[in-house]
């Protein structure tokens, strides 16, 4: 269920484009001297675009419950993570105040409006799913049984299709990323880890992954962080055989990519949307919070969505650097990339290092 800010947390959650021309049909406004209505009469005007953040599916937005208004909310578009609202005014009349405060109204229509969804979602849709799904399936099972007791009843052999196939398994040999106990002097295991090695294979398949994401924007622009995950995940599967699982609780949260060893993570990835610095270091210490083993290795996926990549590209460093947990910072890959060594707060011993990765996604 999608969920929008409320009005103490809306100017955190909500960016604004820089006003810009337009040109505005005022061909329906009675208050003007027009002698032909039939055809559009434009003047100038100025043209400003809002858009609010949210969480959730963004496709409950395009539902209608049964209770609704006649003077629905209406968004310019609906993205997979914000409601893009588009105002305009001609330069004789209206201003960004009046704007502002359109907006304001439509979010709170919204807001009623998803209340009413919820409701019915819950306790309507969701109520009766068990019902209605045990139904199908029995209707199915009937179905499908007297089918095929009708077939076998006939005195006839069942053809089969000449040059059918046969089925087998393909010998496809995959990079194991089982990791390697690192022992005390005395034979004790102290720590499981990843080999460097596997570490950086695991980060080419994330980047390749994400250049497909960069060079086709319109195949992935209604998805969510989550959505995007799922694509990772199908590739790390495919190319090596531990068990990358997604959406794993690991000793503080959940997290969206994993390697678990010993009900611990040796490799952990977050795929994030740049939302600003606040929103980067909570994804920072998300990932400190998951690591579990000494020297994990870890991976931070940054999609910058139409934002101008070279300033978050200047802020990453610095965000970084400014922690109290940064230890070194590694020069590593391209100018996209970064590597660096934190630790702990309750352990300076244990280190993490965490690889970041920024990738234009646009919407169209």
């Amino acid at each position: 269920m999608p969920t929008l800010p409320d009005d103490q947390q809306l100017t955190q959650r909500v960016q604004v484009s820089k006003a810009t021309d337009t040109e505005i049909d005022v061909s329906e406004d009675r208050s003007r001297a027009i002698r032909n209505r039939r055809t559009p009469t434009y003047i100038e005007g100025t043209q400003v675009t809002f858009k609010v953040y949210f969480e959730g599916d963004h496709k409950l937005f395009r539902y209608k419950p049964n209770t609704w208004s006649t003077m629905p909310p209406r968004a310019s578009k609906v993205a997979s993570e914000c409601l893009v609202f588009t105002y305009e005014w001609p330069d004789d009349g209206g201003s960004i105040e009046e704007a502002d405060e359109q907006f304001r109204d439509e979010v709170g229509k919204v807001r009623k409006r998803l209340g009413t969804v919820q409701e019915q979602v819950e306790e309507t849709y969701n109520g009766s799913l068990r019902q209605t799904i045990e139904s199908r399936l029995e209707s199915r099972r009937e179905s499908a049984s007297e089918d095929r007791s009708a077939v076998e009843s006939l005195p006839y052999e069942l053809e089969r299709r000449e040059n059918a196939p046969e089925t087998y398994t393909a010998p496809v040999e995959r990079t194991s990323t089982d990791p390697e106990p690192e022992k005390r002097t005395s034979g004790e295991v102290l720590n499981w880890i990843i080999e460097d090695e596997v570490y950086e294979e695991i980060l080419t398949v994330l980047k390749n992954m994400a250049w497909v994401m960069e060079r086709s924007p319109s195949a992935f622009e209604e998805m969510n962080e989550e959505d995007l995950r799922v694509h990772f995940l199908v590739q790390l599967n495919g190319q090596f055989t531990g068990p990358a699982t997604g959406e794993t609780f690991n000793t503080t949260g959940k997290t969206d990519i994993h390697l678990p060893v010993k009900d611990r993570a040796v490799f952990i990835a977050e795929c994030k949307f740049w939302r600003g610095s606040k929103e980067f270091e909570k994804a920072i210490d998300q990932l400190l919070g998951y690591s579990s083993w000494r020297d994990t290795k870890t991976a931070l996926v940054v999609f910058n969505r139409n934002q101008d990549t070279s300033q978050v590209l200047a802020q990453i460093p610095e965000i970084v650097e400014d922690r109290e947990d940064h230890h070194r910072t590694i020069d590593y890959g391209e100018e996209t990339d970064f590597r660096f060594v934190l630790h702990h707060d309750n352990d300076p011993g244990r280190e993490v290092t965490v690889t970041m990765m920024v990738f234009d996604v646009p919407t169209s």
